[in-house]
């Protein structure tokens, strides 16, 4: 995702969730990820340190996420908790 911001391919192939889980995303992938070698002229970090322009952000990372597998472990419970409660919640 972050490739596409920056033109070209991004190394991420042994990437795993618990590297950037706690830390904030933004910064994790200008100082981690990049190594501070962004081509991209905005930051991905805001003041915050979190995603700066998030809604893009989101878009573009959501147009990489089409199946159910492609959903983190926690992200996949979240998603059989919703749906079990819409279901039970439309059963009334």
């Amino acid at each position: 995702m972050v490739s596409e911001y920056e033109g070209s391919e991004v190394s991420s192939a042994e990437l795993k969730q618990e590297d950037y889980r706690s830390k904030p995303l933004g910064r994790f992938i200008e100082d981690e990820l990049l190594k501070g070698a962004k081509m991209r002229k905005g930051s991905y970090a805001a003041e915050s340190e979190t995603i700066s322009d998030k809604t893009t952000f989101c878009q573009k990372a959501l147009a990489h996420l089409t199946r159910f597998k492609d959903l983190s472990v926690e992200a996949q419970e979240l998603t059989k908790r919703l749906y079990q409660f819409i279901e039970q919640e439309n059963s009334r």
